[in-house]
């Protein structure tokens, strides 16, 4: 399911509703594509403190690294909160493309 297709990727904490399950966490399987002008992105739980997508630090915590001249695409894995959203943040404001792969229910009810 696409969610997101946009040639202006936020560059501040931005929260992305999924076409997921809600009332409950659940895992989202991404498939993520941003093109060069996007630098990195960082996707994470907005239950989780936001931090900056920056070339200064490590590709880790959901964050995807591009670069000048790279595109980049990949799958991740995010937490959602119980309203089915996540967020995500660009280093610069390119393309960026995300599509929900499936989810997993971490309860294992």
């Amino acid at each position: 399911v696409q969610e997101l297709n946009t040639d202006s990727a936020a560059t501040t904490a931005t929260p992305l509703a999924m076409t997921l399950p809600s009332g409950y966490a659940v895992t989202a399987a991404l498939c993520v594509n941003a093109n060069d002008a996007t630098g990195r992105v960082r996707f994470t739980c907005p239950l989780t403190p936001d931090f900056a997508a920056s070339p200064s630090e490590p590709a880790e915590f959901g964050e995807s690294a591009g670069g000048t001249a790279v595109s980049l695409s990949g799958s991740v894995n995010v937490t959602t909160n119980a309203s089915a959203q996540i967020r995500y943040r660009a280093e610069a404001a390119g393309t960026l493309k995300v599509n929900t792969l499936g989810w997993t229910d971490e309860r294992r009810v």
